[in-house]
């Protein structure tokens, strides 16, 4: 290949790279860039005009950060993501205790056990026992045994929770008096006499 070809090649591959490295940094929003030939026969293209710059037009182009229209209303919102329960029916009662009930435990323990009809309900239930207020316990049994119970008025409730734990129905707040032996009270520690007080 003679020298003047070798030249020619070399030249036009210097104003493809520079050409694209113009319009690769160039602004999304600057679309005027000038081309200036130098003494030596180099093409150098910018966007400050001067004397001896010839300005050409570069059309905007399409960056990978861009997002075509069509995605962007195509995107599922956080409400289509979320899974609701709106068909699903819950029917839920305490069986044991009673309410009002007078629960003679010395030791503190008290059973706990309640019904449950869900339907409709795409996974299984997670029911949650409360005690005064505050979850004592949380899964799927029905029944449940609660240790060192203090005495007095006790107030007992369930809530049924839809695997990601939103709130399906609950029950109505019992409440039960819990009586415990102690040495105010030492008739309860004998079956055969009264109840004693209950504060």
């Amino acid at each position: 290949m003679s020298k003047p070809a070798t030249y020619s090649v070399l030249l036009w591959s210097a104003l493809l790279l520079t050409g694209a490295s113009v319009l690769l940094t160039a602004p999304a929003d600057s679309q005027q860039v000038y081309k200036k030939r130098k003494a030596d026969g180099t093409v150098v293209y910018t966007d400050k005009p001067t004397a001896d710059a010839e300005a050409i037009t570069v059309d905007p182009m399409v960056t990978e950060f861009d997002i075509p229209p069509q995605l962007l209303q195509s995107r599922p919102t956080e409400t289509e993501d979320a899974e609701t329960y709106e068909g699903v029916e819950v029917d839920v009662r305490i069986l044991t205790p009673e309410p009002q009930a007078a629960i003679r435990a010395n030791d503190g323990e008290i059973r706990v056990s309640w019904e449950a009809d869900v339907r409709n309900l795409d996974g299984y239930p997670i029911y949650q026992l409360r005690l005064d207020a505050e979850p004592v316990y949380e899964g799927p049994a029905t029944e449940v045994l609660l240790r060192d119970v203090a005495r007095g008025e006790r107030r007992l409730q369930v809530r049924v929770l839809a695997p990601n734990r939103e709130e399906l129905a609950q029950t109505d707040t019992i409440e039960v008096y819990v009586l415990r032996a102690s040495i105010l009270s030492p008739a309860l520690n004998n079956n055969n006499q009264g109840t004693g007080g209950t504060n």
